[in-house]
């Protein structure tokens, strides 16, 4: 069971250099029947730090600020558990629904992320000073022009693209950027979330999301969220990732037991810029 404490963090410019690599996203839950609970699923080196990991969301929505950076959140001053390849990031209500597998607890309660169309990208940004440049983006337009699918989170100073998800809902001019892998809509809706098949190295499954509701009744052809474990394996039309698998693709491990006691001495931070 891991000890975790939510904070507002404003990042110094003495903060450690990142050692942050080769992360990619592997799972994301963005919408459930009544409060959200919400995590983004990142696979990783076991003990690795995540400096310079960042999480940011570009808004797709057609009628609600276009291209505009939606969130910010800063990994930095964390890192991958010891026992297993599983960072996870959620809200309170993922913390409560899945005890032990909630690394870090965002700051936004049930609107950790939008329900409606978005972009999430995983970021390497090494230098502090770079992580607050693009923390000074957030709330504006960074489409490189008005129409464009592209944004300027590629050439921004010090930032690495990791990995990049889109998940739309059903309005047909909504836009997922910089070519990132798009799923959706379920029906006439947004995925309740996605999931890599299998986990690493396998490819999304861009037609079985995960379950919306939150009772743990099996929902075929819905697949249950497993946050901090190796995703379920289904048959499903596949999509390829954005980001490869950590070296060269090997599988994710469980979260385990065994590194229970180191973590009950650490405590977690959550930082925003």
């Amino acid at each position: 069971m891991k000890l975790h404490t939510t904070l507002t963090a404003l990042l110094a410019g003495g903060a450690l250099a990142s050692t942050a690599s080769a992360q990619v996203i592997t799972e994301i839950r963005i919408s459930t029947s009544g409060a959200d609970e919400e995590y983004v699923e990142i696979l990783g080196t076991p003990g690795q730090s995540t400096d310079g990991l960042m999480l940011v969301v570009v808004e797709g929505d057609d009628f609600s600020d276009l291209g505009f950076l939606d969130r910010v959140y800063d990994l930095s001053g964390n890192s991958f558990p010891t026992g297993d390849e599983y960072f996870v990031y959620g809200s309170v209500e993922a913390d409560a629904a899945f005890p032990g597998q909630i690394d870090l607890i965002g700051l936004n309660g049930s609107n950790l992320f939008e329900n409606s169309t978005g972009t999430f990208y995983l970021l390497n940004v090494p230098d502090p000073n770079d992580r607050i440049a693009v923390g000074g983006f957030e709330g504006t337009d960074i489409r490189t022009a008005v129409g464009a699918t592209t944004t300027m989170l590629p050439t921004m100073q010090g930032v690495t693209i990791l990995d990049a998800v889109g998940i739309r809902d059903d309005d047909v001019t909504d836009v997922v950027f910089d070519g990132a892998p798009d799923f959706g809509p379920d029906g006439t809706f947004l995925p309740a979330g996605v999931a890599r098949n299998g986990g690493c190295p396998g490819d999304w499954c861009s037609d079985v999301f995960l379950n919306f509701f939150t009772d743990g009744a099996p929902n075929p052809p819905y697949v249950d969220p497993t946050p901090g474990t190796v995703n379920p394996s289904t048959t499903c039309t596949p999509l390829a990732p954005f980001g490869p698998c950590p070296g060269g693709g090997a599988l994710g491990t469980n979260r385990s037991e065994e590194h229970t006691s180191e973590l009950q001495s650490r405590q977690y931070l959550v930082c925003r810029l």
